[in-house]
């Protein structure tokens, strides 16, 4: 215990800072309903866990049986900042980061980034999501720092069976810090064998032991193992087509920085910035290179675990093939640690790596405000609509609701556009196509946000009047029209 005080004291101005940070760039999610789709179907009181049991995610079970199955916006926003800083001052005391700007600008930089933003944004899930990271954060914090057994062994293995039972994605966490600290032991004439063999194998055996403990509650819930994502085709195939899987990591790895298939880099010139970054860590690691009088031997493995970065943090795209989005992009957080750790020798380049850091936080700011922005536009565009679909209702004495189509065809309702942003849910429609969660998520706002609770017909109803000559005459909203005493609302 006394390790832990010593250690909350040593870094508690940075604690607060991060906490401090969060709350004020994100306080709108305080303060407003912001919605995406998936939040729209899972706010609230949420026990639809048969799918995240199905993809594995049982511990996002454990979570809702904890809660009741009710989410507590505020609160698990709050907590998930509150593991998010324990997780930076970790890494940071990781990595042994004592220049205090660049601890402070590191510090402000992670709790503005889109990544945590995005994170924050999925209320149901935020909690366990932001437990994840800081487990996987744990895991090589306490393999690499502790000389207990039970501490260096069993309890990373443990955190890591933890972590992958919250969010999978998150294996790109423990392995890319285990390479990024191998790297570091190279600089300081650290590195053995034997520890990197031995995380290996507890990284290895976390997955597996959690592989194993994931079959086993499959099989006590009587659920069969998704195919979203390819989850369940993991197996031999997945050796076969590891070749193509390894270089869709380094594509990916490119577009995170230069695209804007995961997050948007041309808004705010992030693009250059990136170029930058990745200049900087270049020119920082062959400095330190050149400082430490590495041998051959250390500049090569060096070199290696470079090439190795990209697969470490696109790790779910190795083992599934599937492209990244943002929320799984964590991994990319943990270079600027990287950066900030090489940097902090040399003068000069602590000042360029101030100056970029300042910028990047600006970019940041802006892409997460205006991403706010437009979901609060998106929120008020729907509760007008939803004011005017309720009111038709109840002028029409009908006892159930239709609504069918694509909602972002109508003009009043076309999204609110704002070049700004980080992209991925911010440009998202708030209800999704398929009949069961369009209805389902319609008849959730009319309830959580309107106080209505109405009655929508079900699928094959749905089909039924899809199908009619009555429905293809109607006109589309702001109309309505009542076919076999159900009010219909058509989207086109």
């Amino acid at each position: 215990m006394k390790k832990i005080s010593d250690f909350l004291k040593k870094y508690k101005m940075l604690l607060c800072l991060f906490l401090g940070c969060s709350i004020l760039f994100h306080f709108v999610l305080f303060a407003q309903d912001l919605l995406t789709a998936d939040v729209l179907l899972n706010n609230h009181y949420y026990d639809g866990y048969a799918w995240e049991l199905s993809l594995g995610r049982f511990g996002l079970y454990i979570f809702g049986l904890i809660k009741g199955f009710y989410v507590f916006k505020n609160i698990e926003i709050f907590l998930s900042m509150l593991l998010f800083a324990i997780s930076s001052i970790l890494i940071i005391d990781l990595f042994k980061i004592k220049n205090k700007v660049i601890q402070v600008l590191l510090v402000i930089l992670i709790s503005i980034s889109p990544i945590l933003s995005s994170t924050y944004l999925f209320y149901y899930c935020t909690l366990p999501y932001s437990f994840s990271f800081c487990c996987g954060v744990l895991a090589i914090y306490l393999y690499y720092n502790s000389k207990k057994r039970l501490f260096k062994f069993f309890v990373p293995i443990t955190l890591i069976i933890m972590l992958l039972s919250c969010y999978q994605a998150y294996l790109a966490i423990p392995c890319t810090l285990f390479i990024l600290v191998t790297i570091k032991n190279l600089f300081e004439h650290k590195f053995t064998w034997k520890d990197t063999f031995l995380c290996i194998v507890v990284i290895l055996l976390g997955l597996i032991l959690y592989f194993i403990l994931m079959k086993l509650v499959l099989l006590i819930f009587s659920i069969p193992m998704s195919s979203y994502r390819s989850a369940n085709q993991l197996g031999f195939n997945t050796i076969l087509e590891i070749p193509n899987r390894v270089l869709l990591s380094y594509i990916e790895f490119f577009n995170y920085y230069f695209r804007d298939s995961i997050v948007n880099n041309h808004n705010q010139f992030l693009h250059i910035s990136n170029i930058i970054l990745l200049v900087l860590l270049i020119l920082g690691t062959v400095w330190k290179i050149i400082k430490e009088k590495l041998s051959f031997k250390e500049i090569l493995l060096i070199l290696i675990s470079l090439m190795l970065l990209p697969l470490g943090i696109n790790i779910i795209t190795v083992l599934l093939g599937e492209e990244l989005q943002l929320l799984m992009s964590s991994g990319y957080l943990l270079i600027l640690y990287y950066l900030g750790y090489i940097l902090e020798d040399n003068k000069l380049f602590i000042i360029l790596g101030s100056i970029l850091f300042i910028f990047m936080i600006r970019g940041y700011l802006i892409q997460v405000n205006a991403s706010y922005e437009v979901l609060n536009n998106t929120y008020l565009k729907t509760e007008r609509m939803a004011v005017n679909i309720l009111n038709d209702f109840e002028k029409s004495n009908c006892k159930q609701l239709m609504i069918s189509g694509d909602i972002t065809k109508i003009d009043s309702y076309s999204n609110y556009e704002d070049d700004n942003t980080y992209g991925f849910v911010s440009t998202y429609p708030l209800f999704w196509s398929e009949y069961s969660n369009l209805s389902n998520g319609w008849e959730r706002f009319m309830k959580y946000y309107l106080g209505s609770d109405i009655e929508f017909v079900d699928e094959a109803t749905y089909n039924k009047i899809l199908d009619s000559k009555r429905y293809k005459k109607i006109k589309s909203y702001p109309s309505s029209s009542v076919i076999d005493d159900v009010l219909v609302i058509k989207f086109e």
